[in-house]
C-alpha cells in the first residue's frame, strides 16, 4: 500500500513540475517576453509563425505575429544573417520543426525571431 502511494505521489509531482515548467515566462533585460519552441507552421499570408512550446504532456501553441519591424536572426555556425519585414518568409531556415526563440514586444507582436544556435566567440 505504501509503495503504491509513493508511486502515485511521484507521478503527480513529475506532472506538476512539467506543467509549471511549461507555464514559466522568461523575460529579457528589457522586460520583453521570450518564448522558445519548435516551429509548427509558418503562414506568410497571415504574417504569423506558430510555435509549439513545452513538454509533450503540456504542449501549448504560441502565435507570433510578424510585423514590418520584426527582425529574423539566422544563426548558422559562426555566421549570422538578419532579415526584416517581408524578407523573413523567404528564409529557407524558417521551416516546420526548426527550433526558434521569439521575443515579443509590449503589444504581443514578434519583435525578434531567432533560428539556429549562435556560434561561440
Amino acid at each position: 500500500m505504501l509503495h503504491r502511494f509513493v508511486g502515485v505521489a511521484a507521478v503527480l509531482a513529475t506532472f506538476a513540475g512539467a506543467v509549471l515548467a511549461a507555464e514559466k515566462v522568461d523575460r529579457d533585460s528589457k522586460g520583453r517576453e521570450v518564448v522558445t519552441g519548435l516551429i509548427k507552421k509558418v503562414d506568410p499570408s497571415a504574417k504569423e509563425i506558430i510555435l509549439v512550446v513545452g513538454l509533450k504532456a503540456a504542449e501549448q501553441e504560441r502565435r507570433a505575429k510578424v510585423g514590418k519591424d520584426t527582425r529574423l536572426l539566422l544563426f548558422t555556425g559562426e555566421r549570422s544573417k538578419e532579415l526584416t519585414g517581408k524578407e523573413i518568409f523567404t528564409a529557407p531556415e524558417l521551416k516546420e520543426g526548426a527550433r526558434a526563440t521569439v521575443v515579443f514586444d509590449k503589444e504581443g507582436m514578434a519583435a525578434e525571431v531567432r533560428v539556429g544556435n549562435p556560434g561561440r566567440k
